[in-house]
C-alpha cells in the first residue's frame, strides 16, 4: 500500500528529474501510475484538487499517454469550483500536452472556462498563455468562450514573456478569436520583447497572425530581421510555418524569403507531407504574386527548393501523402510555372485514385484544375486525374457540390482538357445554377467560358441564370470577365432577335440560338465594359467586338470606345485579333463610322502580312470590301503575297471558302488584281468538290 501523498510525490520527484514515460516500460513508473488509477477508482475523494493536478501535470510532462487522464477528468468534474487559477491552468496543460481526446475528457476541459473566468485576474501570465493555448489544442473552447480570457491578456501582455506572448497568439488564431484591437496590442507588445523569441516563438507569432488575417507590417519585418540570424536553429516545421506565413500575408521579403527557401533541399527529408505542400505553395505565390524575381540567383534558389520537394515525394512519399497536400502540391507546381509532368500526369492520377474517398470537392476541383492548367487531360498526360474526379463527383452527386469557386474550376478544367461525360456536365449545371446567386464575377466568367469551350448545347437554363448575375455583379467585373462572357454567348451561338440584324447572312444557321433575354445580357456587358476599356488587353478588344458581331448586338456607344481604345494600340494586336476587330465592324454594318481605325489597319496589316493567316487576310479584305472603305495599298500587298501562298497550295489559304471570299473582296473592292485571280482559279478548279453553293456564287 502506498498514500496519496507518496504517490503524487513520487511522480513529481520523476517528472522534476527529467524521467521520460514514452516507450520506457519502466516496472516502478508502470507500478505507481497502476496504484495511482486504482487509488482514483476506489477513493477519488481521498485526492486533494492539488495532489490531482500535480499528478495529472507530471504524468503529462514525462509524456505519458495512457489511459489514466480519465480517472483524472472523472475525479475532478464534481470538483472545478475548487480548483483555484493554477489548478485551472495546470489540469488544462497537462491534458492538452497529452493529446487526450477521449470525449469523457475534453467535457471536462470544455467545462474549465466558466470556472476560470470569475479567477481570471487572479492568473499569472503564464497561467492565461497555458490555459488558452490547451483550450485552443483540444479544441474545447470557441470565440466566445476565450473573449474573456481575451480582454484580461489584452490588459496584461506587458506581463507576458516571448513564450507567453507566442503561445497567446497562436491560440486566439487557432480558435478563431477575430479581434484586430487584441492582435495589433499583441504585436506591439511583441516587437519590444522579440529579442528574447526563439525559432519556435518567432514562428507561432507570425502563423497567428496570418491565421487570424491580420497584417501588422511591423511585426512581420521584425520577425524577419529576427530570425535570420537564427535559422540553423529553426526545424523543418518553424521553416515550413514561417515561409506559410508570409505568403498567406502577400509579404515578400527577398533575403528571407531566399535565405529560408535555401535550407529546403538539405532538411527535405525532416519535413512531413503538410510541410513540404505548404512549402511549395508559398514559394509559388511569391513567384507568381510577389514582386518579380529579377535576380537569376534568387529564382534558382525557389526552383531548387521545388525541385527537391518534388524528387523528395516521388522517391518517398508519394504513398503516403494525403489528398489535400497531393493536390496541393500540384496546384503550387503549376502557379509557381514548375515544369513536373512525372508529378503532376503520373503520380498525381495514381495516388488520387488510391485516396479519392478521402479528398473533398476542393482537392478533385484543384487536382484537374492543375491538370488543365499544366496542359494535361489526354492519353498519358493526366486523363486518368479527369476520369477519377469524374467518378467521384458523379458517385456523390450535387449536393455535396456547392462552393462556387469548386464548382467553375470544374467546369473550367473539364472544358479546357476536352473531358466530361454529359453525365459530369449535367451536375457541374446543376450545381452552378443552384449556387449562381453565390458566384463572384470571376466564377460568372469561368462557367460561361467554360460551357462555350465544351460546345455545350444544353444549359439554357443556367446560361440564362448566369445573365441575370452580370448586373449585380458589375462592380467586380474586370476587362477579362466581360471579354470572356461575350465570348462565351457568342460562341453558344446566341444572336440577339431584331430587324436590324436581319442582314446578317450566316453559311450554317443550326447554331442560332435566340433568347428573350440574350439583348439585355449584352446590354449589361457593355455597360460593365465601358469603363473597364483602358484596362483591356488587344485580344480583349478584339473578342469583345467579335462577340458583338456574332451576337448581331450593335450596341453603337460601346462598340465606338472600342474602335477609340484598339486605334492607338493597334501595334500590340496580333493578326487574329486585328483580323477579328475588323470583321466585327464590317459584320455589324457599322466600319464607315471608323475609317480612321481602319486607315490604320491598311497600314498596319500590310507592313505585318507575313503574320497573317489565310482566314486572318481573307477577313481583313472581306471587311474593307463589304464595307466599301478603299484600301488600294494594302490590297496590291495582300494580292502578291496571297498568290504565292495560293501557288504553294498552303492548306490554311488555299480552302474553298478562303478563295471565294478572296475573289469576292477584290471584285467588290474594284482591284485588278491578275496574277493573284490566275492563281485563285487554279486552286478552285482543285477544290471544285469542296465548294459550297455561296462559294460558286462569289
Amino acid at each position: 500500500w502506498i498514500s496519496v501523498f507518496n504517490m503524487t510525490n513520487a511522480l513529481h520527484k520523476l517528472s522534476k528529474a527529467g524521467f521520460l514515460a514514452r516507450g520506457r516500460g519502466d516496472p516502478v513508473f508502470d507500478g505507481l501510475v497502476g496504484a495511482a488509477g486504482n487509488s482514483l477508482r476506489e477513493n477519488p475523494t481521498g485526492w486533494s484538487t492539488r495532489h490531482l493536478v500535480n499528478t495529472a501535470y507530471s504524468l503529462a510532462k514525462m509524456k505519458y499517454v495512457g489511459d489514466a487522464y480519465g480517472g483524472f477528468a472523472a475525479a475532478s468534474s464534481p470538483r472545478l469550483e475548487e480548483f483555484n487559477a493554477q489548478d485551472i491552468s495546470n489540469l488544462a496543460w497537462a491534458f492538452a500536452t497529452a493529446g487526450c481526446s477521449d470525449p469523457a475528457i475534453l467535457e471536462v476541459v470544455s467545462e474549465l472556462p466558466g470556472y476560470a473566468v470569475p479567477k481570471l485576474q487572479t492568473f499569472t501570465s503564464q497561467g492565461l498563455a497555458n490555459t488558452v493555448w490547451a483550450l485552443a489544442t483540444l479544441g474545447a473552447a470557441d470565440r466566445h468562450a476565450l473573449a474573456p480570457f481575451a480582454a484580461e491578456a489584452s490588459r496584461r501582455f506587458e506581463e507576458f514573456k516571448p513564450q507567453e506572448l507566442s503561445n497567446t497568439a497562436w491560440a486566439f488564431a487557432r480558435a478563431g478569436v477575430a479581434d484586430e484591437a487584441l492582435f495589433m496590442r499583441l504585436g506591439d507588445v511583441a516587437l519590444r520583447k522579440l529579442r528574447g523569441f526563439n525559432p519556435q516563438n518567432l514562428t507561432n507569432t507570425i502563423w497567428a497572425f496570418a491565421t487570424a488575417g491580420f497584417k501588422h507590417q511591423a511585426v512581420f519585418e521584425g520577425v524577419a530581421a529576427a530570425s535570420l540570424p537564427q535559422l540553423e536553429g529553426f526545424n523543418a516545421q518553424n521553416l515550413s510555418n514561417s515561409i506559410w506565413a508570409f505568403a498567406r500575408s502577400e509579404l515578400y521579403p527577398p533575403t528571407y524569403f531566399a535565405r529560408v527557401c535555401a535550407k529546403v533541399p538539405p532538411k527535405v527529408k525532416e519535413y512531413n507531407p503538410q510541410n513540404l505542400s505548404n512549402t511549395a505553395w508559398a514559394i509559388a505565390k511569391r513567384v507568381s504574386e510577389g514582386p518579380a524575381v529579377t535576380a537569376a540567383a534568387e529564382k534558382a534558389v525557389y526552383f531548387s527548393a521545388l525541385g527537391a520537394i518534388v524528387e523528395e515525394v516521388l522517391a518517398h512519399r508519394v504513398d503516403d501523402v494525403h489528398a489535400q497536400n497531393l493536390v496541393s502540391l500540384a496546384y503550387a507546381l503549376v502557379v509557381a510555372n514548375f515544369d513536373a509532368p512525372a508529378y503532376l500526369f503520373e503520380a498525381l492520377p495514381r495516388r488520387l485514385a488510391a485516396v479519392v474517398d478521402k479528398a473533398n470537392h476542393q482537392d478533385l476541383s484543384n487536382a484537374c484544375w492543375a491538370t488543365a492548367k499544366a496542359g494535361g487531360g489526354g492519353e498519358g498526360r493526366g486523363a486518368e486525374t479527369f476520369a477519377v474526379a469524374e467518378r467521384e463527383l458523379v458517385k456523390r452527386g450535387v449536393g455535396p457540390l456547392d462552393n462556387p469557386q469548386n464548382i467553375s474550376n470544374t467546369a473550367w478544367a473539364f472544358a479546357k482538357a476536352g473531358r466530361g461525360s454529359d453525365d459530369l456536365w449535367t451536375l457541374v449545371g446543376a450545381a452552378a445554377q443552384r449556387q449562381c446567386h453565390l458566384f463572384r464575377a470571376q466564377n460568372v466568367s469561368n462557367t460561361l467560358y467554360a460551357w462555350a469551350l465544351a460546345k455545350r448545347p444544353d444549359g439554357d437554363a443556367l446560361l440564362e441564370a448566369l445573365a441575370n448575375e452580370i448586373p449585380k455583379r458589375k462592380d467586380e467585373l474586370c476587362a477579362q470577365d466581360v471579354a470572356n462572357m461575350a465570348w462565351a454567348y457568342a460562341t453558344l451561338g446566341f444572336t440577339v432577335a431584331s430587324d436590324e440584324t436581319q442582314y446578317l447572312k450566316k453559311r450554317h444557321q443550326d447554331n442560332d440560338r435566340r433568347a428573350p433575354w440574350i439583348a439585355k445580357a449584352f446590354s449589361d456587358l457593355a455597360e460593365a465594359g465601358l469603363p473597364l476599356l483602358r484596362k483591356f488587353n488587344s485580344q480583349n478588344l478584339a473578342n469583345v467586338a467579335w462577340a458583338f458581331a456574332k451576337a448581331g448586338c450593335k450596341h453603337e456607344a460601346f462598340l465606338g470606345a472600342v474602335a477609340r481604345e484598339a486605334e492607338p494600340r493597334l501595334n500590340e494586336f496580333k493578326a487574329q485579333e486585328v483580323s477579328n476587330l475588323t470583321y466585327a465592324f464590317a459584320k455589324l454594318g457599322v466600319a464607315d463610322a471608323h475609317q480612321f481605325l481602319y486607315q490604320r489597319v491598311a497600314l498596319h496589316a500590310s507592313r505585318h502580312l507575313e503574320t497573317f493567316g489565310g482566314q486572318d487576310c481573307s477577313n481583313v479584305l472581306w471587311s474593307f470590301a463589304t464595307s466599301d472603305i478603299p484600301a488600294m495599298a494594302f490590297f496590291k500587298d495582300a494580292a502578291a503575297y496571297l498568290a504565292r501562298k495560293m501557288r504553294a497550295r498552303e492548306r490554311t489559304y488555299a480552302s474553298a471558302q478562303r478563295v471565294a471570299t478572296v475573289a469576292w473582296s477584290y471584285a467588290r473592292a474594284a482591284v485588278y488584281a491578275p496574277d493573284l485571280f490566275q492563281a485563285l482559279a487554279d486552286v478552285a478548279l482543285d477544290a471544285k468538290d469542296e465548294l459550297l453553293p455561296v462559294d460558286v456564287a462569289n
